[in-house]
């Protein structure tokens, strides 16, 4: 992967399992806590004892947010931002794919909308992989 800037370990790691098609996060063998994105010390315990684990893909959409000028550098257009609520426990904000801000009606009216992740190329030229997610049907 060119890298865009000098990535930790922990973060190389994750957008490699992305580019293998693999949603990963951290689990602490202490507490049980999943980190999603990962990172090396439990935001829970403190402890740094921690195991890669593969993340369900199962959220709740409970924000969102549209925006106009894209989200660069991953799209020029107008995109949609959501923060989700992981099945695995922890937040995390990312893409909203497949509504636009016509949708916002049916959005407002529908908290804790089921959702499923999947993992999108966002950049060709650095071979750059990310987690995004979409309304379950």
């Amino acid at each position: 992967m060119a890298n865009m800037v000098t990535m930790q370990p922990v973060t190389k790691m994750w957008y490699d399992y992305l580019n293998d098609g693999k949603l990963m996060g951290l689990k602490c063998e202490h507490c049980g806590t999943m980190e999603f994105p990962p990172v090396s010390v439990c935001n829970s315990c403190g402890k740094h004892d921690m195991e890669w684990a593969e993340i369900s893909g199962n959220a709740k959409l409970v924000s969102y947010c549209y925006a106009f000028d894209g989200a660069p550098p991953f799209w020029k257009e107008s995109v949609m931002i959501g923060e989700f609520n992981l099945e695995e426990g922890n937040h995390v904000q990312s893409f909203l794919l497949g509504v636009t801000n016509e949708d916002e009606d049916f959005l407002s009216k529908n908290p804790n909308i089921d959702c499923v992740a999947e993992i999108i190329k966002v950049s060709e030229e650095h071979n750059l992989s990310y987690p995004a997610f979409r309304i379950k049907k």
